[in-house]
């Protein structure tokens, strides 16, 4: 289980977390923009997978190899965060933390922070009435499988962790590939439903130690052989949305239910 609290940058595990309307408790909260509010994210900037983030009470703390750290607090001047083509209402972290992002990253940028976790609905046509998102790409939360994941690398040269992928909730002791077939996942009294296999891009070619390409497009290029859907995608793991809220821990035990 992770979150990533600040959008490209690197997640954080858990033994726990709150599943809110939105994904899980604090994540996706914060963005790294470029000059006009547009979401900087590892396609553009490889390099943001080596800045490691903890949370600090209300803030961040931020810090990368070399490069020392910084906290970061929002400071309540109004700003815009555009991703996906959805301009979305947020606050300015203070400019100490964006002026350090610029830094390591070698390019001008701002820190934001999304203080209203209901002002971004979900992908429209897969949501229903209420379904919200935070900073995420189009869905609350991102569901794998370990079983999954070993499929993909006994197909491949060198296996990959599941970081590459950067999930919210990873299941184990599924078949491979038995995500599929699953519409809701149901854990205590935490319900998600599975809306669509999520698209995946050059991101999962990313080191997320290093912020290095992996040689040869690996793994986007095996999956695109192997998890190529009818419309070209190509996939791995399952987008999800929150039916109900509460806690979820690693080890808890999940009923899947099928399409």
């Amino acid at each position: 289980m992770a979150i990533y609290p600040v959008k490209g940058l690197r997640g954080i595990a858990l033994d726990h977390a709150e599943v809110e309307r939105c994904g899980l408790a604090q994540d996706r909260r914060w963005a790294v923009v470029r000059p006009g509010g547009v979401v900087w994210t590892q396609r553009d900037l490889p390099g943001m997978a080596r800045i490691g983030v903890q949370l600090e009470g209300a803030g961040l703390r931020l810090e990368a190899p070399g490069q020392g750290g910084v906290g970061a607090a929002a400071t309540g001047e109004a700003a815009v965060v555009e991703v996906w083509r959805t301009r979305v209402p947020a606050v300015a972290a203070s400019p100490e933390a964006s002026a350090w992002l610029s830094r390591v990253l070698g390019t001008d940028c701002t820190l934001v922070y999304m203080a209203d976790p209901a002002a971004r609905a979900v992908t429209p046509d897969l949501a229903r009435p209420g379904d919200v998102v935070s900073l995420a790409d189009g869905f609350p939360l991102l569901v794998t499988t370990t079983a999954s994941l070993a499929a993909l690398n006994a197909e491949l040269g060198a296996p990959v962790p599941m970081t590459r992928f950067r999930p919210n909730l990873v299941v184990d002791g599924a078949e491979a590939w038995d995500e599929d077939g699953w519409a809701h996942l149901e854990a205590g009294g935490v319900r998600l439903r599975l809306t669509s296999a999520c698209a995946r891009c050059k991101v999962t070619t990313i080191d997320q130690v290093t912020g290095e390409p992996t040689p040869r497009l690996e793994p986007l290029r095996t999956l695109g052989r192997i998890r190529r859907g009818a419309a070209g995608d190509i996939s791995f793991g399952w987008n999800a949305v929150p039916e109900t809220l509460g806690t979820v821990a690693v080890g808890a035990s999940l009923t899947a239910l099928h399409r």
